[in-house]
């Protein structure tokens, strides 16, 4: 189902939604986008390709327990995409659901609709038109958001983001992008300095925008959370339309970026004081969740030929040899990276 495209007849009228909320203004535009989506050529239909492999982290041993799992094509319908709400409708339908049919275990996410930065005791009035989150196994009040969203009605210009020059509308759009990226007062590991003006607290740096006509997905290179209101931050970009018969599915896109979403929330459980022959790691990339170690002035995430490991029975990470065999502690017991998001 995730390699295959929506096959039910839709009919888009091109009417356009805007973007020019005033709190954007006090975040910069992004400027240094990394565009990963490329045309086919006239051969493939114009087709676009999305590289996600080598952008993204690779599949790992949970995405085969996922992909196993069962999942039904929508039911027969048209569709006519003419006002924002119906663009909504037809993501959740022809998309969203068929992909979110393989987490609902390993691990289970929670989709829902305007939703609130997590933190429930800060009073919130701006919310995302729909947020991804999950929650650690037996702790649902421990919540993060995996992925957030925008919809909009065919206001993105697919050729600006794919050139990655914005100008005008586009521009104002990456700045609420931006802004709808940031962070609020605290955030559970990763600790910033408040900003009471603009109080976000998604600190989620994987973020989606569809119109109808695309879907754009952005990533937030960042270190750690204050790198998302850089205007230096790297991001990477992917513009994807609607219908691409022949090129990378929707479907299979959001799959995947989900499952990078998840893996950041995998690293925001690691233990600090972790050691690996008496070192703590350097830093932990916030974005990926992936820690790095520093050895004779080069920065490594396989430090003396350790590699980390998913345990397909929790979801947790674990480090293990350059063979795959388990890296045990002093105790004789495992040496985790990340707690568990499932039970065995």
């Amino acid at each position: 189902m995730l390699w295959q495209h929506p096959t039910n007849y839709t009919y888009q009228t091109h009417l356009e939604s805007g973007s020019d909320k005033k709190w954007s203004k006090a975040f910069p535009p992004i400027a240094i986008l990394n565009v990963h989506t490329r045309t086919l050529g006239p051969n493939h239909n114009n087709a676009i390709e999305a590289r996600i492999d080598d952008i993204l982290l690779p599949e790992m041993e949970d995405d085969a327990v996922r992909i196993a799992q069962p999942v039904y094509p929508p039911n027969p319908r048209q569709w006519r995409l003419c006002m924002e709400e119906d663009a909504i409708n037809w993501f959740h339908t022809e998309i969203s659901n068929p992909v979110l049919a393989l987490f609902t275990t390993y691990p289970n996410l929670l989709q829902a609709s305007h939703d609130k930065p997590i933190d429930l005791e800060v009073s919130h009035n701006e919310t995302v038109d729909i947020g991804y989150s999950v929650s650690l196994v037996g702790q649902p009040a421990n919540r993060r958001h995996l992925v957030i969203g925008e919809f909009k009605r065919c206001l993105i210009t697919a050729a600006q983001w794919q050139a990655g020059r914005l100008t005008g509308a586009q521009r104002n759009f990456s700045q609420e992008l931006r802004g709808r990226s940031r962070p609020l007062t605290w955030v559970a590991d990763f600790p910033e300095p408040c900003d009471n003006r603009y109080a976000y607290k998604y600190a989620c740096p994987q973020i989606l925008s569809f119109d109808g006509e695309t879907l754009l997905m952005l990533q937030f290179r960042a270190a750690k959370v204050a790198d998302i209101k850089d205007a230096n931050c790297p991001v990477d970009c992917w513009v994807i339309p609607r219908a691409n018969v022949g090129g990378t599915p929707l479907r299979y896109a959001l799959y995947r970026f989900l499952v990078q979403g998840f893996r950041r929330c995998q690293g925001c459980t690691a233990n600090p004081g972790l050691q690996l022959n008496d070192v703590t790691a350097h830093r932990r990339y916030f974005f990926n969740g992936v820690p790095v170690w520093k050895i004779n002035g080069t920065e490594t995430d396989r430090p003396w030929g350790y590699q980390r490991r998913l345990h397909c029975d929790s979801g947790a990470f674990y480090w293990a040899d350059s063979s795959g065999n388990a890296l045990m502690d002093d105790n004789g017991a495992i040496v985790w990276d990340t707690l568990a998001y499932w039970s065995a």
